[in-house]
């Protein structure tokens, strides 16, 4: 499985060092382990390595670029789950802090499990607590797989930095811009938004992955 990501990452463009190898393989192993009691992904083998380490890692240079704007760059992650986005991009990205919002206790004491054998616990922090509850702001707020963000906008911007971004994975285009008119409509406050396509980055091995982008969102006067 080792040579496996390895040839996954190489094909995305992800330079990784073998200390960065070595704590994404510890993560894989975790994750398998843990699955079979709380089943974090639904998912297993060479589809975890695809939809979730591969996936999460084709924005890895967008959150290099957008962290450069923020000294001590903070980053939540809102529903982390299994710990993607927020776990691999910690991985690669050693001078952000990070705060991983979960609110099942049981994944977050996953969450929590793995930042410790990984050595991350002077920059990475497990929350177990609803969205709502968190009172901090943060530099970039990220998350996968959440709610429609109609839902859930004033919560997200909430915890995000007067000057910070979200920067959301969503899939197709054309759900995105349904999704963000129906939240414009119905929303108190400005904010602009840009979809950055990243689906074109993950033709790994002859495989056709889904339409796959990236939602930038910024408050504005």
């Amino acid at each position: 499985m080792r040579d496996y990501l390895c040839r996954q990452l190489e094909l995305i463009n992800i330079d990784a060092s073998e200390k960065q190898i070595t704590s994404l393989m510890t993560f894989f192993n975790e994750i398998e382990a843990w699955n079979k009691k709380i089943n974090l992904v639904r998912a297993e083998r060479f589809e975890i390595v695809d939809k979730h380490f591969v996936d999460t890692l084709l924005a890895l240079n967008e959150f290099r670029s957008y962290c450069k704007g923020y000294k001590n760059c903070r980053i939540a992650d809102v529903g982390a789950g299994a710990g993607f986005p927020s776990i691999p991009l910690a991985i690669f990205m050693e001078d952000c802090s990070f705060y991983l919002i979960e609110r099942s206790g049981k994944r977050a004491a996953f969450l929590s499990y793995v930042v410790g054998i990984l050595g991350l616990k002077n920059r990475v922090f497990v929350l177990n607590s609803e969205l709502k509850d968190v009172s901090e702001t943060f530099d970039i707020v990220t998350f996968r797989a959440f709610r429609q963000l109609d839902e859930f906008i004033s919560e997200i911007f909430s915890i995000t930095d007067e000057n910070g971004v979200i920067i959301a994975y969503k899939a197709r285009r054309k759900v995105i811009e349904d999704d963000l008119k129906n939240t414009k409509k119905n929303c108190s406050f400005n904010f602009s938004h840009k979809i950055i396509d990243i689906g074109n980055r993950q033709k790994t091995e002859n495989k056709n992955y889904d339409e796959r982008n990236l939602l930038i969102l910024k408050k504005t006067n």
